[in-house]
């Protein structure tokens, strides 16, 4: 079919002025546009008869408009279609020809027209069978995951990547909101065009698409449509995006998916979990870099609104567990803006505005609000070191601590009483020190937990300037936590610690071991709690795993993963039944992991249950009362969205400090004085 007189002409002029640009002489630039124009309408019919080619009822009514608002009248060209295979073939007759007009055009009027874009890269039965490395569809949409719609809808609370959902959060007409598109074939063009090694070809690539993304944001807050969802996704996975001269078309692009509505940003993370690795680190990597480039040329604005894109990114994160969650966190972010403490005071007030309160005491933000309406970096604190996340607590705990005094004051002249204290004051006796922490502990209010500690010991003389706070928690810490005292069972093969699920001691002990954590940690108190990382993903509440296990009893662990990996007939080999049965205080107890458990066995059909049913009650069922009561204590303390900063492994920094000791880099930042250079024979001798 041939081109209509008006869109010949608006080719030929096109082409024209781009040979003019390109130095050609009039007389030139007019006979190589004519050829251009007559090769397209050459090709553009090879095109459309091509299997690849076939276009949906949709897309045969696609007008090439902008705003895609025109329906394509009787008469005119069929709207073009790219794909891999007719870009090769477009490419190779260029090649021949030895002009590139007609992928010229072809680029220019698919890439810029949102329409024409996403009728394209439709994927076919076949493009669904994404390779190892990657997920089914199915397995995306259904498979046991964390709440997506949750993450992106509102603040990350508790790093959900690592917490587990039993069922689809998404209701059947969210389901529906699939996006469908052929990402391999998206590369597959790009990589084609950018390998062509004509600059022609990639700069028209560029311009196409700086026409497209230039109106994105103006149509993105009303863009509810899978179909054109495509096209976001399309943009973001061109490989030159990290190259400076697009930085145009990235800011326009995220601009306009941080206006995106809530249900549109949870289709764009549900389709990023089906994506392979490469393409996920490629859009990481994009969102990050624009973060740094944004922060370092002074446009805070623009970094917040890539800071809410990339928490549609995070919340996809869960597939991809090779990708550690620091690589989300920004340099500039840290070191450069969050090191001013004005600038942390600005980012607080806004963290209160975005939590909807004036203290983050049990505050979290509702779940029905979109991370859209976030503006915070607090509010993501994947991008926060846990050294800025450390220093943001201490601003809590100040802020918290003067609104204590304050109501303490007001309080106090209610009441006619004239004592108060900033401090948390503890008097206690060396040999009494525990029950003397508790009577203390009894009459506190939360809000008490917040003051700056400062231990007395009885008839013995000195000021508390951190030594004696130290020292009190090496005290109470050594006799709380050994397994002759009885409230915890030592295993000698991870010479670890965990709860004795039939420990005698009261609940309140352990109420009182997640407290002195919770103040150790507004204190800055470094303390030795050997217990295992499990812990801290419990306090975070997310799931435990045999991995988990495996760190406390590895013996254990690796009878069930045996057990779990075994082929063969379970029932005849392992005579194993759903009941755990263990010593205690010279007794044998069993335990039922199901009703009746002791008479039920173990086959090839049920052991992935009972290695759930095993794990759970070893790391939550058995010990769930001590383990309730020291969870209340610590979130007495650092309840609320100021746990929420924190993943599991940067609590168990805030407690135990780094495990790892790093004497290079301790002897790299060592300065000396007193005329010493670091040359000398005693100091080499030393390192």
């Amino acid at each position: 079919m041939s081109l209509s007189k008006s869109e010949a002409t608006a080719l030929f002029n096109e082409r024209f002025s781009a040979y003019l640009q390109e130095g050609y002489n009039k007389e030139r630039a007019a006979a190589e546009a004519l050829k251009d124009l007559a090769s397209f309408q050459q090709l553009n019919r090879k095109a459309s008869t091509a299997p690849s080619a076939v276009k949906t009822d949709s897309a045969m009514s696609l007008d090439n408009s902008a705003d895609g608002t025109a329906v394509e009248p009787p008469g005119r060209l069929d709207p073009p279609e790219i794909s891999g295979d007719i870009i090769q073939s477009i490419l190779n007759e260029c090649k021949i020809s030895g002009s590139y007009g007609p992928v010229f055009v072809l680029i220019n009027r698919v890439f810029s027209t949102p329409k024409l874009l996403c009728a394209c890269f439709t994927p076919t039965s076949a493009s669904m069978e994404i390779d190892s490395n990657c997920f089914n569809e199915k397995e995306s949409l259904f498979a046991v995951k964390p709440d997506t719609k949750m993450a992106v809808c509102a603040y990350e609370q508790t790093n959900m990547a690592m917490v587990g959902a039993q069922s689809s959060p998404f209701s059947d007409s969210e389901l529906d909101r699939e996006i469908r598109l052929d990402i391999a074939d998206v590369c597959r063009v790009y990589d084609l065009l950018v390998s062509s090694q004509h600059e022609g070809v990639v700069n028209s690539l560029m311009n196409a698409l700086i026409t497209l993304t230039a109106d994105m944001p103006r149509h993105a807050s009303s863009c509810e449509d899978p179909f054109f969802l495509k096209q976001y996704m399309i943009v973001l996975c061109h490989p030159l995006l990290l190259d400076p001269q697009y930085i145009t078309i990235l800011r326009s692009l995220v601009a306009a998916v941080d206006k995106l509505p809530v249900l549109s940003r949870t289709s764009l993370a549900r389709y990023l979990e089906t994506v392979p690795l490469n393409v996920y680190t490629h859009v990481l990597n994009v969102i990050r870099q624009h973060i740094t480039l944004r922060m370092y040329q002074g446009a805070i604005e623009e970094a917040r609104s890539a800071v809410r894109v990339m928490a549609i990114l995070h919340s996809a994160h869960w597939r991809f567990p090779s990708i550690p969650l620091s690589e989300f966190t920004n340099d500039v972010i840290c070191s450069e803006y969050m090191s001013s403490l004005e600038a942390r005071k600005r980012e607080y007030k806004l963290w209160l505005n975005d939590l909807g309160t004036t203290t983050t005491a049990a505050a979290r933000i509702p779940v029905d609000r979109g991370s859209g309406t976030l503006n915070s970096f607090i509010s993501f604190p994947y991008v926060l070191s846990p050294a800025v996340k450390a220093q943001v607590l201490e601003l809590d705990a100040a802020v918290q601590m003067r609104q204590g005094i304050h109501q303490e004051y007001e309080d106090a002249i209610a009441s006619g009483s004239r004592y108060m204290s900033p401090y948390l004051v503890l008097r206690v006796r060396r040999d009494q020190i525990v029950m003397d922490t508790i009577n203390h502990f009894v009459i506190f209010a939360d809000s008490d937990y917040k003051k700056p500690l400062k231990v007395v010991f009885d008839n013995e003389e000195g000021v508390d300037e951190g030594g004696v706070r130290k020292e009190f928690y090496q005290i109470m810490m050594k006799e709380l936590l050994d397994p002759s005292y009885g409230m915890f069972r030592y295993y000698e093969e991870s010479r670890l610690l965990w709860f004795n699920s039939d420990s005698f001691e009261s609940e309140t002990e352990f109420e009182l071991i997640g407290i002195l954590l919770g103040v150790a940690i507004y204190n800055s108190i470094i303390i030795d709690f050997r217990m295992p990382k499990v812990i801290y993903k419990k306090l975070k509440g997310a799931d435990c795993t045999l991995e988990d296990l495996a760190e406390l009893q590895p013996d254990l662990a690796a009878g069930l993963k045996k057990l779990l990996d075994f082929d063969g007939n379970v029932q005849d080999v392992f005579g194993a039944f759903f009941c755990i049965t263990y010593e205690t205080m010279g007794e044998l107890k069993t335990v039922n992991l199901i009703e009746n458990g002791s008479n039920i066995p173990v086959t090839n059909v049920n052991k992935e249950k009972y290695v759930q049913l095993y794990v759970d009650y070893m790391l939550n069922a058995s010990v769930a009362l001590q383990f309730n009561a020291f969870d209340r204590g610590f979130k007495k303390v650092c309840g609320g969205a100021a746990l929420d900063l924190f993943a599991p492994s940067e609590l168990e920094l805030l407690i135990c400090g780094n495990p790892e000791l790093d004497f290079a880099a301790l002897e790299e930042g060592t300065r000396y004085d007193d005329g010493y250079d670091g040359s000398e024979k005693v100091i080499k001798d030393f390192w």
